[in-house]
């Protein structure tokens, strides 16, 4: 049920007993038995209690506590139990035929229905509800963990559903108070799944709990709900709620109360109209609406700042007029008034008789409610007046108590006399109103003098005229009183006449929190609305090293407090333990990485490297760029600086240096080595029999073992002591016994809930707040500020003092990994050797010593305290070290304090910095920046790249989860994604609740886009209609028509053809342009934007999203004189040359029937098996081209001959000489020359097509070959389809499903993006259908294209086109068409047949029964060729089974020819009918086993795919938009959306853009990465075969001894299979040792493939899983910034690929966090990679790759293998380098062009969006500015094919027009002018800087071979190559001469740029809106 099991298990192994049965039980310490969790490795069940636990634990009676080997505590929930509210009776689930109502609503009304229990605890558990079950099941596993904090102050809900959980048992256990705090956890933007929605509606169990306090717990969810999917679950009405609440404040404890913001919230949220009519919520709104405004103007000092709210009244109600009546007719003479008033004091009227009775108590009320009901107190009625006279006067004994007076009765009842006669002048009545005014005068009035008093009175008003009589006695009497002295009593009527006035007052003076004026106190002010912490921005308190109020001395005492050492607890925690004793200062040794550091400046200087690196790249091409010095020099700089820095360390004698480099006594690494001698049996001292190094090391470990339990002990209870005082004081509560009285009263009131009561938790919050102490003084009575700091002193010592007990628990576990690892030592030695075993010895002894070592660093001397007896600290990072139970690195904080100081400085406000992976960025350092950083006047935003969006969201929720609660919401947004208000009110929300947003670059860019996109649409729209005479409102018949056909297409297609949109379209996209405005400029005003990965993000190439406008034009050259669709055909062709190798034939129609293009095509593959052979191409998982030089030499001369066939077979080649087109084609030598005659010769159409190959083959061709499918790009599947339309919200466009897109790692599509280059889009698609073949839907589409295509054609079925088409694509797949294969087969007898009459006798001829067995076996053999698709044809076959028929014949002479022929016949049709296939007009498409048959048949067919996209694909998605809107990184690393900025990244770049600064490289970084990947301890290298595979790869890793316990697949090596396949592929194929696999699935998230069962889990629930214990697989774009934590020891494996740079190696590798420390790497190389890294090594030292690797040959020969393995391992980071240096010089070229177009965008930018959305399309008044701004972002997009020979340009030149262009908008901006002209500058130093080289480079040329200036003309080629893509200089006028007609920059070098860019570049087509059947 729970989804989880335990099994006995000991502490210690050895541990155990034999029972009586002989069964082994094993026990833990003690002997008790411990149970650990299985699913949970490592955590077991527990039997620890204290009271903050059992407080915990209340309302949770199903929880099982957990504890882990650290002491950490979780709780576990099972998930299927449905919470229900405890009954004491069965609730039916429908009454009366109606709809059967939820159980948890039908509970919630039983429970209100049965009185006081509605107020109980009891609750049900339902595990009986199937759906409920399943949900948890699929959501959560079927159990929640919550992790336990450290001082069992709270539980840490992690997940939403968890939070929901907890909250709603809270709510059952009536614990209002941490529903309240849990309310700030159960937030969340996406839609609820199916788990949440269940939870939130079982909160219907608690809707009608009516204790104020759950009313206030129910607004609080609400309040966390308000504005997310979420709201339209609530189970109750807010607003009612909101009601109930403010009627029922004072009665809400004070720890429930909402806060002001929060009510005011609620308030803003109801109906406007519901508030009016209630004076309650009117009145509070008021109030509200004064302090939030009013208090904000006093403190600002304006003058008449209101004090005072306006108060609303409820309408008065409807008053009877009873007590306005003033009578004293009783006193005139005679029987007055109207009706009963005067008829009943005649003669003649009668009574029913009143039985004599005493009424009391219940009987009474029962009798008064008779009385009422029945309408007997008339004065006509049944008893009437004679009834209210006696009551009166006492007669009748009416008493409900037994105190009570009939008199009061009387009184009372006389008002429900009717007011008909109530409210007349009457005799009667006026007796009555005389009598009731004084009950003296009543008791002496007239009454009956009878005895008995029943029977008597009875008797009397049964005789006629009987009240006429007692009026006659009644009235002198009443007369006679009058008379007297004081006389008769005022009645009521008189006294109401004579009240003063009173006025309501029409304003209500509100106290303020600090009013002290007119006797109103701070606790007054309180009464109105609980003082809050409004804030969290204390940046620094003041920690005196010494206790308040502690100790024994103190009120409270504290021995455990006193004793404690404050000076090392914020210093260095353990060192109170005294840790001189542990540590030898005499061992210590210089860290390993500084001695790798040291080692790379020795290995330069004996390389001879003027670099200053362990390699030299100096001599590369790559590396003559300005970028690729600058970087070079960088890495050279960071490398000297560590050498330097360590040196001067090294010099140290401060005892904490000295400390810092020891070792732990008997553990050093001589002690190690010697362990491991003892452990052999061999130690070093001759003592074979004992082990005393091995025992020293023992005893050492447990004393440190002890004295850290021990220490850990008194911080548990000293921890203790300073919460209870610090709460104590806080609350100001006092021992002093003459205090008693105001104690008790003091605690009555906060047990009631009217006073707050201030816990540890409102502590914390007054560490955080600016007047922390100030907001608690207000709080508590009797406190003020000077006792409040005292109280936050003491819980700062209790939070210090808690950290530290969590540091000292994993040091005690680092104790017990040691004293493991020294008792598994001679184990170890028996089974990995020696050095295993100091490696095990050492590494633990170093874990350990490191955590004892340990220190702060934001505790900083006071300097205003000259004593030094007190710190300053920043509380911020105290709270979240608490909260996290972890003590920040010195780098943490120094990087923090770095970004919150620019953020907060108005010059600065960005910053850029470095952080070595594996340091705490994501984990650490981003949620503690959103924790300091959130305020009132700033919302954080936290942007990651897509692959990090779970993690990172993860990271943030657990860290806010428990101690510090913050909400953490995701921003999706993109251009599918209709927008509405809902994500502005978010956001304004988060950043009152000063939560964390989270969200990826391109939902930021796509709100900056979607502006743009609704002012550019409304503005054509305007344009449109005023040119086409269009008037909204009056539409015409004929245009009504259209619009409906029109409703297809976009709406920026509409828009450009006539203004198609409608006006509810034009109103709906200002609301859209309105939200986008609003939330740009919420993050301008008050945004801070925190960069993860900010290299990724801001990279120049990734970071270009493209928003295509406009109508949808068909692609140029796709249709023209010469043919329709040679724009896609010729790619085709071109690529097919390549795939015809494989095939062993060319599928272009072209091709066919050629012996020339056999030829050619041979020739192909020969060059193309070479390559394969020497490394230029890689073959697996297909043809990738790796050798860029090798393509140009070999392959293109090839494949510019194959284009020339298709040139010729079109018609392009008339006139040109074949090595003129040649030449043209390749750009090789005599290129000029070709060019004019082609130019002259050629026509348009021709020069095109010309054009279009020569693009092809130079720049395109290569580019596609060059890219992996499946990795780079690829084909959407059902199935990704199916996760993109479910994760997006909206449907895949028609692009997207049809043509390639691009991937961002394997097997990962990206989210929306598109390929932006229409013939990348063509190559990529063609070859991954090339590579897949169709997909079953495009298989089906064939089908129908070529059904329907049948029956529009005439003639004989089988004659038909389409019918021979579809029997070619049979014939392909080596079948004929059934009727075809009869036909050819008879024809193939008849022949055979001819031939055997002429040459064989009929004489004596006879019958052949049956044919031999010889021809029998003949014919699997041609079925076997046919289902290969060789080139057998049926015909073949026939002839095959003719000729066995032969041999038959020729036995028996006794057959006749004709029956011969016969024979042959049945034997051809037998033969071929086992491979017919159905004609085309049989196929039916209802028949899904023929479809799939056919299916797998045709699928890969060449022939079928080229009809595909031919005849569908192309043609209906071969189109462009003329313009588009674009975003880049600038948008987000500039100053447009985010004022202030701070990113970060292990792998940071100098490319970033100018607003966010240079980089803040962490010093001694860079070589620390490389220090450690050249070092052969840490990192090995390991060759693949040749033959390697995927399967091979992932075999080879599985089964690796040692094992490998991570795969990380950098080179993106890994395809074809899922990541979940690989997973399951390595546990079945190895992985023995492993109980799971870790991997990443489609949404990002950690998953855990788990052995026993084949479950799929999140590691999330298993995060004790041993590390050792699990395989991870990182896919490769999963290789940066994903976090998953590895064993201590672990060795990984990653591989190389291609287009690695040492960034993304760098990445990889930091995966390993402890990689140098214990954790390996083993690379994976392929021989194609081995190939470039030779190549690139050899080029960057100027030498040739076989002369370098003789040498390295050399060096293995004579056994230097270690060194061999370093130069191994120092030329795969040279060739990173050199990698990493091209793509910064095509990057360089780009950024200056953002960075020069970023300065008039923003301009731009700001001005429309303070013009606003509102100006766009209302008319020509002043919109020539408004237009003018929007032209800047509107960019021409044109991919015309050119008919002329063309011509480049350079960069500057192109830069420099566009500045003249926009200058006019910088006209009043200088600085912007200034840093245009700088950019300029920069971007001609880089032309000249390469011209520079093209003219050194042409001299050699000049000179032929050999070297100029000292280098070889083999580097000058490479130089070559990388200037064909850097661009010229300005005075490169003979480029045309040196066939580079490109010319610089604007020519190839900007095509292949480009094209770089396309692999990354985002570009989000417009929805279509389809039908499709």
């Amino acid at each position: 049920r729970l989804g989880i099991s335990f099994a006995a298990a000991a502490e210690d192994p050895a541990e155990s007993r034999a029972n009586v049965d002989g069964s082994i039980v094993v026990v833990g310490p003690g002997g008790s038995v411990r149970l650990e969790c299985e699913e949970h490795a490592g955590l077991f069940l527990s039997a620890r209690r204290s009271p903050e636990l059992d407080a915990l634990l209340v309302g949770l009676p199903h929880s099982l506590l957990l504890e882990g080997r650290d002491g950490a505590l979780s709780v576990l929930l099972p998930a299927g139990a449905a919470p229900r509210p405890a009954l004491d009776r069965a609730a039916s689930n429908s009454k009366n035929g109606q709809a059967a109502k939820d159980i948890a609503v039908v509970a919630a009304e039983e429970a209100a229905a049965v009185g006081t229990k509605g107020f109980g605890t009891d609750m049900v558990l339902d595990r009986w509800d199937a759906e409920w079950t399943r949900n948890a099941f699929q959501g959560g596993g079927g159990h929640y963990v919550y992790p336990v904090h450290g001082g069992h102050a709270a539980l840490s809900a992690a997940s939403l559903p968890s939070a929901l959980y907890l909250a709603l048992l809270r709510f059952l256990a009536r614990r209002y108070a941490d529903v309240c705090k849990l309310s700030d956890l159960c937030v969340s933007d996406n839609a609820p799944t199916p788990e949440e929605q269940q939870l939130w509606l079982a909160f219907a169990g608690v809707a009608m709990d009516p204790a104020p306090d759950a009313c206030a717990a129910r607004l609080r969810l609400s309040v966390a709900a308000f504005g997310t999917p979420a709201e339209s679950l609530l189970p109750w009405d807010t607003q009612e709620e909101l009601r109930s609440y403010v009627g029922s404040w004072r009665h809400v404890s004070a720890s429930c109360r909402l806060s002001a913001r929060e009510e005011q919230e609620l308030l803003d949220s109801c109906d406007p109209e519901m508030v009016r009519r209630s004076p309650l919520m009117s009145n509070r709104g008021s109030y509200l609406y004064l302090r939030a405004n009013g208090a904000v103007a006093a403190a600002a000092g304006v003058e008449g700042a209101k004090s005072a709210c306006p108060l609303a009244y409820p309408d008065a109600p409807k008053q009877s007029t009873y007590d306005a009546v003033e009578d004293r007719s009783a006193l005139e003479e005679g029987i007055t008034g109207e009706g009963p008033l005067g008829a009943l004091g005649g003669l003649k009227h009668s009574f029913s008789q009143y039985e004599e009775k005493e009424v009391t108590g219940v009987a009474a009320l029962k009798k008064i409610g008779e009385w009422i009901d029945g309408g007997s107190l008339a004065l006509d009625a049944t008893h009437g007046f004679p009834l209210l006279y006696e009551l009166l006067n006492g007669s009748v004994p009416l008493r409900v108590l037994p105190s009570d007076d009939p008199h009061r009765w009387g009184s009372a009842l006389m008002r429900f006399v009717p007011p008909e006669q109530s409210c007349k002048r009457g005799t009667l009545m006026s007796v009555l109103r005389i009598l009731s005014t004084s009950a003296t005068l009543a008791k002496n009035a007239p009454k009956v003098e009878e005895k008995t008093m029943g029977a008597k009175f009875s008797a009397m008003f049964t005789q006629d005229g009987a009240i006429g009589m007692l009026m006659r006695r009644v009235q002198p009497y009443l007369r006679d009183r009058a008379a007297q002295p004081g006389g008769i009593p005022m009645t009521l009527a008189t006294r109401w006449a004579r009240r003063p006035g009173y006025a309501a007052p029409d304003m209500a003076e509100v106290p303020g929190d600090g009013d002290q004026k007119a006797g109103v106190s701070s606790r007054d002010a309180a009464r109105w609305a609980l003082p809050n912490f409004e804030d969290t921005d204390r940046a620094s308190r003041v920690f005196p090293l010494s206790h308040h109020l502690g100790g024994e001395a103190g009120p409270w005492g504290g021995p455990n407090l006193e004793r404690t050492n404050l000076a090392a607890l914020v210093d260095q925690p353990m060192a109170e333990l005294g840790l001189e004793k542990y540590f030898d200062a005499d061992s210590e040794t210089a860290d390993l990485e500084a001695v790798r550091i040291s080692a790379l400046e020795s290995e330069s200087t004996q390389l001879g490297s003027l670099s200053g690196l362990p390699f030299d790249v100096g001599q590369h091409a790559a590396a003559t760029t300005p970028i690729a010095r600058q970087t070079l020099q960088r890495l050279k700089s960071d490398v000297k600086g560590a050498v330097e820095k360590i040196n001067a360390s090294g010099k140290s004698t401060n005892s904490r240096d000295v400390l810092a480099r020891a070792h732990l006594k008997h553990l050093t690494p001589a002690d190690a080595a010697r362990i491991a001698d003892e452990a052999a049996g061999g130690g070093g001292d001759g003592n074979v029999t004992g082990r005393p190094r091995l025992d020293d090391a023992r005893r050492a470990l447990r004393q440190i073992l002890i004295d850290i339990r021990g220490l850990m002990a008194r911080d548990r209870a000293a921890a203790r002591e300073a919460a209870a005082a610090a709460a104590s004081t806080a609350n100001g509560l006092s021992r002093d016994p003459a205090a008693a009285r105001s104690m008790l009263r003091l605690g009555l009131n906060r047990r009631s809930g009217a006073w707050a009561e201030a816990n540890f938790d409102d502590l914390i919050e007054a560490l955080l707040a600016r007047d922390g102490a100030g907001t608690l003084a207000k709080i508590t009575p009797g406190v003020d500020a000077t006792t409040a700091e005292a109280a936050l002193h003491l819980a700062a010592e209790a939070l210090l003092l808690t950290s530290r007990h969590a540091l000292g628990a994993r040091a005690a576990v680092a104790a017990e990994n040691a004293l493991a690892a020294l008792d598994a030592a001679p184990k170890t030695v028996a089974i990995a050797g020696r050095d295993a075993c100091v490696f095990e010895v050492s590494l633990a002894a170093k874990g350990l010593a490191n955590l004892l070592r340990t220190r702060r660093f934001y505790f900083d001397v006071d300097p205003s305290d000259v004593s030094g007896y007190s710190r300053t600290y920043d509380p911020r990072m105290l709270v979240f070290e608490y909260a996290q139970g972890i003590i920040l690195r010195e780098r943490q904080v120094q990087l923090v304090r770095d970004f919150t100081a620019a953020a907060l400085d108005e010059k600065r406000r960005s910053e850029c910095a470095q952080m070595l992976m594996g340091e705490g960025k994501t984990t650490v350092v981003c949620p503690l920046l959103g924790f300091m950083l959130a305020s009132d006047d700033a919302l954080v935003t936290q942007v990651v790249p897509q692959s990090l969006l779970e993690f990172s969201r993860s990271c943030l929720r657990s860290a806010f989860a428990g101690v510090v609660r913050r909400s953490v919401l995701t921003l999706r947004f993109d251009r599918f994604t209709p927008l509405t208000p809902a994500p502005l009110y978010a956001l304004r929300k988060a950043k009152r609740a000063r939560a964390v947003v989270v969200t990826t670059p391109t939902a930021l860019k796509s709100l900056v886009l979607k502006f743009l996109e609704c002012a550019h649409l409304l503005d054509q729209s305007m344009v449109a209609k005023m040119e086409g005479g269009l008037v909204e409102g009056h539409i015409g018949r004929l245009t009504l028509l259209f619009e409906a056909s029109s409703e297809t297409r976009s709406r920026s297609e509409r828009v450009a053809e006539a203004g198609g949109l409608r006006p509810s379209e034009i109103a709906e996209m200002r609301k859209e342009g309105a939200v986008a405005a609003e939330i740009v400029k919420l993050f301008q005003s008050a945004g801070v934007l925190i960069l993860d990965e900010v290299d990724l993000i801001l990279h120049p190439l990734r970071s270009e999203l493209h928003w295509p406008l406009g109508r949808r034009v068909p692609l140029d050259f796709s249709k023209s004189r010469s043919g329709d669709g040679l724009r896609w055909k010729l790619p085709f062709f071109l690529v097919d040359g390549i795939f015809a190798c494989a095939l062993g034939r060319a599928a272009a129609e072209e091709a066919q029937g050629s012996n020339e293009a056999a030829g050619i095509v041979k020739r192909i593959a020969e060059v193309v098996n070479r390559a394969v052979e020497t490394k230029g191409v890689q073959s697996t998982p297909h043809v990738v081209l790796l050798d860029q030089s090798w393509y140009n030499a070999e392959l293109m001369p090839l494949l510019a001959e194959w284009a020339e066939l298709w040139l010729r077979a079109h018609g392009a080649a008339r006139g040109v000489a074949d090595h003129h087109m040649r030449a043209y084609l390749t750009r090789t030598k005599g290129a000029a020359e070709a060019a004019r005659i082609i130019e002259k010769e050629a026509e348009d159409d021709s020069l095109k097509m010309i054009n279009l190959a020569r693009d092809w083959l130079c720049s395109l061709l290569p580019h596609v070959l060059s890219k992996i499918n499946r990795v780079s790009y690829g084909l959407l599947s059902a199935k990704d389809v199916q996760l993109l339309e479910s994760a997006n919200g909206s449907r895949v466009p028609t692009s997207r499903r049809l043509l390639a897109v691009p991937f961002v790692g394997k097997d990962i599509p990206s989210q929306t993006n598109e390929f932006s280059h229409p013939d990348v889009v063509i190559g990529l698609t063609i070859c991954t259908y090339r590579h897949e073949g169709l997909r079953r839907g495009d298989f089906r589409r064939v089908l129908r294209s070529l059904l329907e295509k049948l029956e529009q054609e005439t003639g004989p079925v089988g004659k038909r086109p389409s019918a021979k088409r579809w029997a070619e694509f049979v014939r392909r797949c080596g079948r004929r068409v059934r009727g075809e294969a009869r036909e050819a087969a008879a024809a193939a007898a008849r022949r055979t047949g001819a031939q055997l009459r002429a040459s064989v006798t009929s004489v004596g001829a006879s019958r052949i029964g049956l044919v031999p067995p010889s021809a029998a076996k003949e014919k699997p053999a041609s079925a076997v060729n046919l289902m290969d698709g060789s080139a057998d044809s049926l015909e073949t076959a026939a002839a095959s089974a003719a000729v066995a028929a032969s041999d038959a014949l020729s036995s028996s002479q006794s057959h006749s020819s004709d029956s011969a022929a016969h024979v042959q016949a049945a034997a051809a049709l037998l033969a071929a009918s086992e491979h017919e296939v159905w004609p085309l007009q049989l196929v039916d498409l209802r028949d899904g086993d023929q479809v799939e048959e056919l299916y797998q048949l045709m699928r890969l067919v060449p022939e079928v795919i080229e009809f595909y996209l031919d005849d569908y694909v192309f043609p209906k998605t071969a189109k462009h938009q003329g313009m588009k809107l674009s975003a880049t990184g600038q948008e987000l690393g500039g100053d447009l959306i985010f004022p202030r900025r701070l990113g970060f990244s292990g792998t940071p770049s100098d490319l970033l853009p100018l607003e966010l600064g240079a980089p803040k490289f962490e010093p001694g970084t860079d070589a620390k990465v490389l220090a450690t990947l050249t070092d052969v301890d840490v990192v090995s290298a390991r060759d693949l075969g040749g033959d390697w595979d995927v399967r091979s790869l992932l075999r080879s890793v599985a089964t690796a001894d040692p094992p490998v316990h991570a795969l990380i697949d950098v080179g993106a090596l890994v395809t074809g299979l899922s990541n979940l396949a690989v997973a399951r592929f390595m546990l079945e194929e190895g992985l023995a040792w492993a109980e799971g696999c870790v991997f990443l699935d489609e949404g990002d998230c950690q998953m855990v493939l788990l052995r026993k069962g084949w479950h799929v889990v999140p590691l999330a629930r298993l995060a004790a899983l041993d590390s050792s214990k699990r395989f991870t697989f990182y896919d490769q774009v999963h290789t940066t910034g994903m976090d998953i934590r590895q064993a201590p020891g672990a060795t990984a494996a990653l591989t190389l690929g291609k287009d690695m740079t040492l960034r993304d190696y760098a990445q990889g590798a930091w995966r390993m966090r402890q990689i140098g420390r214990g954790q390996r790497l083993e690379l994976l190389v392929v021989p194609e990679v081995a190939k470039l890294i030779a190549s690139a090594a050899a080029a960057g030292e100027g030498r040739g790759a076989a002369g370098r690797a003789a040498e390295l040959q050399q060096l293995r020969d004579a056994g230097e293998h270690r060194e061999a393995d370093r130069r191994r391992l120092r030329d795969a980071l040279a060739w990173l380098v050199v990698n990493g240096m091209r793509s910064e010089n095509v990057q360089a070229g780009l950024l200056a062009e953002q960075r020069a177009a970023n300065i008039w965008r923003k301009h731009a930018y700001r001005g429309l969006l303070k013009a606003g959305i509102a100006v766009a399309g209302v008319g020509p008044a002043g919109i020539g500015r408004y237009q003018q701004f929007l032209d800047v972002f509107r960019e021409r997009v044109s991919f015309v094919v050119s008919n002329a020979v063309p011509t480049g340009g350079f960069a500057s030149k192109r830069l420099a027009m566009a500045v003249s262009e926009h200058s006019s908008l910088l006209i009043d901006d200088p600085e912007a002018s200034r840093a245009l002209q700088k950019i300029l500058r920069e971007v001609a130093e880089t032309e000249e800087s390469t011209a520079a080289l093209r003219a050194k480079l042409r001299g050699a040329q000049v000179g032929g071979g050999g070297t100029v200036g000292g280098v070889k003309s083999s580097i000058l080629a490479d130089v070559a190559d990388l200037l064909a893509n850097a661009g010229g200089g300005a005075g490169d006028a003979d480029a045309v001469e040196n066939d580079n007609f490109d010319g610089g920059v604007g020519g190839s070098g900007e095509r292949e740029r480009y094209l770089d860019g396309e692999q990354v570049q985002e570009q989000e087509q417009e929805q279509e809106q389809e039908q499709e059947q």
